[in-house]
């Protein structure tokens, strides 16, 4: 009689949170970059994640999208904490209402939770570590890569390097996997947006360009007819868009121009890479030396 009762009200408890979670809202990644959008600050939009329910996708690919929407790291961070926290109740909520479960047997899926709660930001944070050089990286001063991209420099870090990438503020640590040297990035802004006119999750193999691309890529030089593509893995990207300084621009925002103006060195001319607006080809350049 006694075992009915205690079952009776597990069953009950079980109903009880099945319903409230029915009933509460249900928050998702698109709710938190609306709310952004919408100029909610930081602390009102975590403690909405910490007292609502939620169904976050929290994979590598999804929170780069979250911070090209404008997401901050603060934020995605307690979203993370919340997605985590989610799955380790409703774990917890389907040992409760199984009486087939055994003590023993609930203390291992505890002690397994904690193991996997542990280890999830340990592995996604090097998943988020390793990038791929997005264009030719211009090297100064031995191993100092600048957002200004003095094109003078003969020494580069070529397209496509497999790289460790540890961004804090506006500057990063860059190691190249492959030799194990070290370089240091000034970014010229603070955010994984400005990182990524530099570096990329995505291998980029400029094989598929045609002969004459490929020599350019490898010679650091714009020529007649490239693409904005082509131009930007060969030469990086330019300190001016127009007449304005290209450390808050973006990859897409420096993309969406059709003059890009780069610095041969202190005290040298500028260079200039004009686009055909309808072709989104280079129509015409000045200050090209090779």
């Amino acid at each position: 009689m006694k075992s009915f009762k205690i079952m009776a009200l597990l069953i009950s408890i079980f109903f009880v949170i099945t319903f409230k979670l029915a009933v509460a809202e249900t928050i998702t990644n698109e709710t938190i970059v609306t709310m952004v959008k919408a100029g909610l600050g930081e602390e009102l939009i975590s403690s909405k994640i910490k007292t609502s329910q939620n169904q976050f996708d929290v994979s590598t690919e999804s929170i780069l999208k979250l911070k090209k929407e404008g997401v901050s790291e603060k934020i995605i961070k307690t979203m993370l904490d919340a997605s985590i926290k989610k799955d380790t109740s409703e774990k917890k909520v389907t040992q409760l209402v199984n009486p087939a479960e055994s003590p023993e047997s609930g203390q291992n899926i505890q002690h397994s939770e904690k193991q996997q709660e542990q280890k999830i930001p340990e592995t996604s944070s090097k998943e988020e570590n390793i990038y791929y050089a997005r264009c030719n990286l211009k090297v100064i001063k031995g191993n100092y890569v600048s957002w200004v991209n003095w094109q003078s420099t003969p020494t580069f870090i070529p397209v496509d390097t497999k790289l460790k990438v540890t961004r804090s503020g506006s500057t990063a640590s860059i190691v190249n996997i492959e030799t194990g040297s070290g370089y240091t990035l000034d970014i010229g802004a603070d955010g994984d947006v400005f990182l990524e006119k530099f570096v990329t999750k995505k291998p980029l193999n400029i094989n598929q360009f045609s002969a004459d691309v490929q020599s350019n890529i490898k010679n650091t030089v714009a020529r007649i007819g490239m693409t904005k593509q082509e131009v930007y893995i060969a030469m990086g990207p330019p300190t001016n868009v127009v007449n304005v300084r290209s450390n808050t621009k973006t990859y897409e925002d420096i993309m969406g121009a059709d003059l890009w103006v780069y610095a041969r060195k202190r005290f040298g001319k500028n260079i200039g890479v004009a686009f055909d607006p309808a072709t989104g080809r280079v129509n015409r350049t000045e200050g090209i030396w090779k």
